[in-house]
């Protein structure tokens, strides 16, 4: 159980030369009253703030993260959490996870723009895209969106499968009703079909066909 972190409840890392691997795998946890001063996210896995890349100072770190089983909230309605989870550098997975972060009254920042999910980073063409599937999660409640995909995000995500609170599925660049499906500018689509009509993120399904 985590409660009231700083700059986010759980940070994954890159080294300060942008290079070498994150792997780190969060599990199972209870994620709540997350107010990161920076605004960004409850989870984030990325450099530290400031840390940018330069032509000659590119991002090079690889790693796998696993996001899987969280229960991720917050019960305050704080502004503060622009996203729920901000997946910035390398691979892995976000499943399993029940998600219902985001007020109407979030704010962006420089590093993402509101959603219960957000893969990339903006405002700087020198990140590489993420490989990260998003699957098998309740994602519902959230203000803008309930997945958002940056402009550097060329490699296609797999976001199908997730509940949306909502049988009809994802609204923005789905056809449904529920928590929202964004792409940036420039992005790639996910891919968001086939997806649960039932809350599944408890279940333990490998499938929602």
């Amino acid at each position: 159980m985590i409660r009231r972190a700083g700059g986010a409840c759980i940070f994954a890392f890159t080294r300060f030369d942008l290079g070498g691997a994150v792997n780190a795998e969060i599990l199972n946890n209870d994620i709540d009253l997350c107010h990161p001063t920076g605004r960004v996210a409850a989870i984030l896995i990325g450099p530290a703030a400031g840390n940018l890349p330069t032509p000659d100072r590119p991002v090079t770190a690889t790693g796998v993260v696993s996001i899987i089983g969280n229960r991720i909230h917050n019960s305050s309605a704080s502004c503060l959490p622009a996203s729920a989870i901000a997946f910035e550098v390398g691979s892995g997975r976000i499943e399993h996870n029940e998600i219902s972060v985001v007020q109407a009254c979030a704010v962006p920042t420089s590093r993402n723009l509101q959603g219960a999910i957000w893969a990339g980073r903006r405002q700087h063409p020198l990140f590489p895209a993420v490989n990260v599937s998003v699957r098998f999660n309740d994602i519902g409640g959230n203000a803008f969106a309930g997945l958002r995909v940056g402009q550097n995000q060329s490699v296609v995500i797999d976001a199908s499968c997730n509940y949306w609170r909502s049988s009809d599925g994802p609204s923005g660049a789905g056809p449904g009703s529920g928590d929202a499906v964004i792409v940036e500018a420039g992005a790639a689509t996910p891919v968001f079909t086939p997806f649960a009509a039932a809350p599944i993120a408890g279940t333990g399904a490998t499938s929602c066909e």
